[in-house]
């Protein structure tokens, strides 16, 4: 059964932009060195104080890392324990999923025309992990780029592609669970009302809670690429729900191999992706709320460079989208947010930029009023980590005050001068970017730094007083 689709044009780059509020990045950490571990596809999840990573090798390795609060990423741990290679490829592969401390990976095993589904999970965090089980699939089906999703009792559901046997008609489906796991339910299909079929390299989203379980897919109808929307109740076997949220009617003879990403808001459901509809590659973004079946669907900013593989989370109105951007002959991951539940969003920042480099596929998860993001570093060959924060650093004013730290004049002349320390102290001088414009040792007795050769702007100072790491913001 259709539902009618109401598109309404939400003219996001006319609206306002965003007060200006406090916010800063974080210092990247380097997740893995590629070199030996890879880095293909990135996938990011927060839980509770943690982070946690998952990717691919070339040779068919998956691997997971993580950190908890302040430390570095841990040694990555082999996923596909005694399976065979896992699919990866820049556009899909493994996915992965978190609902308090449960974290859920599904992947899929090569050759092609053999492949089986497989997934593996942690009930501590990803400290360790399940030997991987086979997900039952009739032999009648080729599966392809499985995705996950829990919902908030940590069941979960699988969805994937299915070919049938002659690798053909390419439908998306999906297994849901009950029982955390232990047992899964016959597939159900929730591309079967849409024409035609599904896009056959474009990977899927799945979103898992209040009751149902909702898909976000790329069809593909004569040449006609558009995002789909799916929805299926949790007793029912069949999508009640299913329509086209996308105006751009995208028409290209190939598979643009890119797929949407989804998140629950205080608005319903947002939604992004990339089409070239309506000229260059350019991101869009719908409002969906899955009560009424309405959606608002328009680009999300209006740009002459081409945008490619948006990734989208949320908490309440707290909403980020990243993507790439190519700014020849540069690939720039670049982030936009919204903390009113979308009505307007931030101009985009590249939160990570180079000229000589290229820093793609980045991927977003929300955690503790912030957002944790990973990229690839092409330049150096890893993946790379840091974060979005709101307000201030925790330890500006308040630590470095208790331990008799004091910056003037602030704002500075160009000079500043460092009261506090204790004999010579390692800093650290950073914008509110995350990047590293000074590094060294002040003194107690010469405690001067010069700043004056430094663009005028927001700078944040960490230094080490009485063994305590301590921040002081600087207005130059």
């Amino acid at each position: 059964m259709k539902y009618s689709l109401l598109i309404a044009c939400l003219t996001l780059c006319a609206l306002p932009v965003l007060a200006q509020t406090d916010h800063y990045f974080t210092e990247s950490e380097v997740v893995v060195d590629a070199s030996e571990y890879g880095n293909i596809r990135p996938h990011v999840v927060s839980f509770h104080q943690g982070v946690g990573v998952i990717w691919s090798k070339p040779n068919g390795n998956l691997y997971f890392s993580q950190k908890d609060g302040d430390s570095a990423f841990g040694q990555p741990f082999k996923l596909n324990q005694s399976i065979g290679s896992v699919f990866a490829a820049s556009y899909g592969g493994a996915d992965i999923a978190a609902e308090g401390d449960r974290l859920f990976v599904t992947f899929m095993t090569t050759p092609y025309l053999q492949a089986k589904v497989y997934w593996t999970l942690s009930d501590d965090r990803g400290t360790s992990w399940t030997t991987p089980q086979q997900l039952a699939l009739p032999d009648s089906i080729i599966p392809f780029l499985p995705t996950v999703a829990l919902d908030e009792q940590g069941n979960p559901a699988i969805m994937l592609m299915a070919y049938d046997s002659n690798y053909a008609d390419p439908q998306y489906v999906v297994a849901r669970s009950t029982d955390g796991g232990s047992s899964f339910s016959e597939l159900v299909s929730f591309s079967e009302d849409a024409p035609h079929e599904v896009c056959d390299c474009c990977p899927a989203h799945l979103l898992a809670g209040q009751d149902a379980t909702m898909a976000f897919f790329r069809n593909n109808d004569a040449n006609i690429r558009d995002i789909w929307y799916a929805h299926i109740k949790d007793e029912d076997n069949y999508a009640d729900t299913v329509f086209d949220i996308d105006p751009s009617d995208w028409y290209i003879a190939g598979c643009p191999s890119t797929g949407p990403d989804a998140a629950f808001t205080s608005k319903g459901v947002h939604s992004v992706w990339s089409s070239s509809g309506f000229g260059h590659p350019q991101v869009l973004m719908s409002v969906l709320d899955p009560t009424t079946n309405e959606v608002a669907t328009d680009f999300l900013s209006s740009s002459d460079l081409s945008q490619f593989t948006p990734r989208i989370a949320a908490s309440g109105d707290t909403i980020a989208i990243v993507y790439e951007q190519i700014e020849s002959p540069i690939t720039t991951s670049v982030i936009m947010w919204s903390l009113d539940g979308g009505d307007s969003f931030t101009v985009p920042i590249d939160f990570v930029k180079d000229s000589s480099g290229i820093y793609n596929a980045p991927d977003i998860a929300y955690s503790n009023q912030g957002f944790d993001l990973v990229y690839r570093d092409i330049f150096d060959a890893s993946i790379r980590y840091k974060r979005l924060e709101f307000g201030l650093p925790a330890s500006v004013g308040s630590a470095a005050e208790e331990l008799g730290m004091r910056v003037f004049p602030n704002p500075s002349n160009g000079i500043v001068r460092v009261e506090g320390l204790l004999g010579p102290t390692a800093f650290t001088l950073l914008d509110v970017m995350g990047r590293k414009f000074l590094e060294g040792e002040l003194d107690a007795n010469t405690p001067i730094l010069d700043i004056s050769a430094l663009p005028s702007g927001v700078y944040i100072l960490t230094v080490q007083i009485a063994g305590e790491s301590s921040t002081r913001l600087i207005r130059h």
